[in-house]
Formats: structure tokens, sequence, C-alpha cells
């Protein structure tokens, strides 16, 4: 979180936004509609509310990167300019547990120039005093890698001068008045054009094939076509091609640059679901097909078809699933890699159970 220790002048503007990304690309369309919301809102003298703005999607996607510039752009035009703050709320960290709702209040208080012993103990008076301390105000609140609805509802101010951005891997359906904006995948030419902005944009000309062969092996993930790119700068002697058959010998393990992987990234999710769950997503790497069904995950679970539904549409709450049709399930080509091996890690105790069971 941003300057938990710091103090501000209340009259004066705070703004704790991080950095914005000098290789930012693609995401025109959704940065559009987030923008649209936000001063749509703002030029309406109907609104009442608070815009919340939910951008959710699988990890590696692009939340935080599309959230930090979209907040950047609306400050550069001139909107919410009398305070903006930021805090990792850690929903997803290797490390670390979930932010606490009322430490990251504190925060925000404290960096609203309330002194520090003002600040009430409990965590309703310190949302009650973080909402007037913010009436009236224009403020950009930007809540990034949220866990759920309940850690987000007390950091959100309630007048219609301000702006809410939230990231999260899963879906906060249960927040009141928030719009969701699911972020998918890049497609191919803004795959290849991060590529080339990271990588030097003369090596990707010089070898489009390959370079089309990378994002692909990336699956068109950003972050992994990013860390592919960063790697690829790191290793000037390295040809496109060579990155290319490294990434498609390797996949998951070559998805890396330097201390950055994308493995560990995505077992993040995978460790946040129950066992039940956890076992369902195993049992997809058995899966021979591109898509899924209910009733043929209830065969490969041994489970009764409501409960197989069930578990499918929990995933894909969790972003770890798509359902691109009602009723046909399907998991991305790098989350499927990593069911595959999480299959081989942890299998069955009859490991063969799932597909005879599937085939008969």
């Amino acid at each position: 979180m941003h300057g938990l220790a710091k103090t501000g002048d209340a009259a004066g503007v705070v703004g704790q936004l991080p950095t914005d990304l000098a290789t930012f690309t693609g995401r025109q369309e959704e940065l559009a509609q987030l923008i649209r919301a936000a001063t749509h809102q703002r030029d309406n003298e109907a609104a009442n509310t608070v815009v919340i703005s939910a951008i959710e999607g699988m990890a590696g996607v692009g939340k935080t990167q599309l959230a930090i510039h979209t907040a950047h752009q609306l400050v550069r035009s001139g909107r919410f300019v009398d305070v903006q703050l930021h805090a990792n709320l850690r929903g997803f960290d290797a490390e670390l547990p979930p932010t606490d709702p009322s430490t990251v209040l504190e925060a925000f208080l404290r960096q609203l120039g309330v002194p520090v012993q003002q600040i009430p103990g409990s965590r309703d008076e310190r949302a009650a005093m973080f909402r007037d301390r913010l009436r009236e105000r224009h403020a950009l609140i930007l809540l990034d890698n949220a866990a759920d609805e309940n850690q987000v509802r007390d950091l959100i101010p309630a007048g219609p001068t301000c702006l809410v951005l939230i990231t999260s891997r899963r879906s906060l359906t249960a927040l009141d008045n928030a719009t969701p904006y699911r972020l998918d995948v890049f497609t191919e030419s803004e795959s290849l054009a991060l590529l080339a902005r990271i990588a030097g944009h003369q090596r990707v000309a010089a070898e489009p094939e390959a370079a089309a062969r990378i994002a692909e092996y990336c699956g068109h993930l950003p972050l992994a076509v990013s860390l592919a790119a960063a790697r690829l700068r790191s290793r000037p002697a390295w040809s496109l091609r060579h990155l290319a058959d490294k990434l498609r010998d390797g996949r998951l393990s070559a998805i890396r640059a330097g201390n950055r992987a994308l493995r560990p990234v995505f077992h993040l999710s995978y460790q946040e679901l129950d066992e039940p769950l956890r076992r369902v997503f195993r049992l997809l790497g058995h899966h021979p097909g591109p898509d899924t069904t209910p009733a043929q995950v209830a065969a490969l679970a041994d489970i009764p078809d409501d409960q197989a539904e069930d578990a499918l549409e929990q995933l894909q709450d969790e972003h770890l699933l798509a359902q691109p049709t009602p009723g046909r399930y399907e998991l991305h080509d790098l989350l499927r890699l990593l069911a595959v091996e999480l299959a081989a890690v942890e299998p069955e105790p009859e490991p063969a159970a799932p597909l005879t069971r599937l085939a008969t």
C-alpha cells in the first residue's frame, strides 16, 4: 500500500497513483469505456452516486495496468484532481495475507490529513470518517488486487464526485452499484505491438513469423508476452525463433524473465480454491477436448451433474474458466497446461478412473 505513514494537508491535493507504464499497449476500447463511465456520470446533473468500475479477469491479463493507465488519463484531463488514493489489497499474494480494510482506512485518513490521535479505532467509525472527508471532493480511489466484496465495501466513498476503480481476479458480483469490466487476452496485433515495444521494433519486424509464434505460445496473455519480450531484451544474441522454440518446448517453465515467472502467478489463483474446486480444476487437465460440459465434469469427478455445474460456475467466477456459450466451459491454453501439470503432481487415487468414467 502506498504511503501508509504519509500525512497530508486536508485542503491540498493528495496524489498516490502508481507510475503509469511507458509500455502500456492496446485496450483502447476498454479504456474508452472506463473513461466514458467516469466522465458521463460527472457530466450528468442527475447522478447522485459514486461510480464503481470493477476490472476483473484471469491472472496476468493486465487489470492493474489498465486501472492505473485509466486513472492517469482521467487526472491528466482535469478529472479527480483533488484526491487520488491507491491501495494494494493483496487479495492474491504469495507472501502476505489480504490487507485488513481497517488498516487501509487508517492509511487513507492519514493521507487525507487526519492526525493519528483523531483516527477512530473501529472499522465502522473509520469508514464513516473516510466518507465524510471525501464529501464533495473530486476523488479517485484505486483499489488493486481485491480479495472479495467484503474487503472493499468500507473503502468506497458515498459522493457522486468520486470514482472507484477496483481490480480483482475474482468476480465481485455481490458489490452493489459496481459495473464489471471483464478483460480478455490480447488480440494478435496487440500482442505483437507489446512484444515490439519491449523487445524492439526492428527485431520483431525482422522475424514476423517467429514473433507470431511467440505471441501464440504466450496465449496472447499480456503478462506472458511481456515476460517473453523482457527475456528477449535481456538476450540480444537470441533470435526470436530461438525464443519461440524455447517456448514451444518449455511452455509454462519458459515464460519467465529474471526472477519473475508466470507459473507462480497462476498457482496463486489455484491455491485460493477450496480443495473440491482444486480437484475439479486438476481433473480438467484430463479432459481431451477443447471445452467441457457439466455432465462431462460430473463423469470425470464422479459427482452429481448439479454439483459439477456449480463447481464450473465457481471456477468461472475465479476467472480460471470461460463460458463462451451457455453450458460449455473452456480453459485458456496456459491454464490448461497448469491443470495438466497439477493432475500429474496430485493424481487421483486411481489415475485412469476419470477418463474411464468419461468414456462410459
